[in-house]
């Protein structure tokens, strides 16, 4: 094997006891996440936008990072000595909660603007929401790794914090148009997810590739996202799971703007 081989199995074999909804290990991440965000509140009067654009540099950076980290670890086995390697089409880099993996630094890096006002309102809210929805439902994302059990949490519970800072620091624009920005920018990444599933399923195959949770192919393994699409046709599915979204991503903008004046 090779070095970067020999690197992957040491994380490979960090294998712990599959976290239980709620266990220890679930709610010492909740709990933290919980904390975080109460430790921001308390200090939103000195956090200055600087201080926020550099964070969301580093944890653009980490997400990068250990995103890296996982799709190769998602792509690799170990046998006999040897790695086999295989990508890991489930683990593509563009689901709902991998949007904060493109959108971070160029929140953080960018100078104020347009641009970067919408991708603030889009992290404070869609990416939010899907931070907590995860959180608290992680799914099938957890498993007998530790270092993707870790990952998710770290992920979904960053991507928590990270909206509450720009909600605490005043950094969401209270503009309705922004907003509106935020949502054309959910229904571009919404087609792109849907052209990317077709064409991945049109291509290889039944690959276990579902971006979005929004392939017409197959449902996806999420608490109450599978079973609202196994009682209903796609076509109804679709144009809910969008409204839906678009519709409690704007609650959050309206609420959050209110109390965290």
């Amino acid at each position: 094997m090779t070095v970067l081989e020999k690197a992957l199995k040491f994380i490979a074999d960090w294998q712990i006891q599959t976290p239980r909804y709620f266990g220890a290990f679930h709610i010492i991440w909740l709990s933290t996440a919980f904390l975080s965000c109460v430790l921001i509140y308390l200090f939103r009067r000195r956090i200055s936008a600087r201080a926020v654009d550099i964070a969301l540099i580093i944890w653009g950076a980490l997400l990068i990072f250990t995103e890296v980290l996982k799709q190769a670890l998602c792509s690799v086995t170990f046998s006999g000595g040897g790695a086999v390697w295989s990508y890991g089409w489930w683990a593509f880099p563009f689901q709902y909660c991998s949007v904060p993996l493109y959108f971070a630094i160029p929140a953080g890096a960018l100078k104020r603007g347009a641009v970067k006002d919408v991708l603030i309102v889009y992290l404070a809210t869609f990416a939010m929401l899907g931070g907590v929805f995860a959180s608290f439902f992680p799914a099938n994302m957890f498993s007998t790794s530790g270092f993707i059990s870790n990952h998710t949490m770290f992920w979904h519970t960053t991507m928590v914090t990270a909206g509450f800072t720009l909600w605490a620091a005043g950094l969401v624009k209270p503009d309705f148009k922004v907003m509106l920005g935020a949502v054309c920018t959910f229904a571009a990444l919404i087609i792109i997810a849907l052209v990317l599933n077709i064409t991945v399923y049109e291509t290889l195959g039944d690959v276990d590739f579902n971006m979005f949770f929004i392939s017409p192919y197959e449902p996806f393994d999420v608490p109450l996202i599978k079973d609202i699409y196994g009682a209903i046709t796609y076509f109804g599915y679709l144009p809910l799971y969008v409204l839906t979204v678009v519709t409690a991503s704007m609650g959050i903008y309206f609420v959050a703007r209110r109390a965290l004046r």
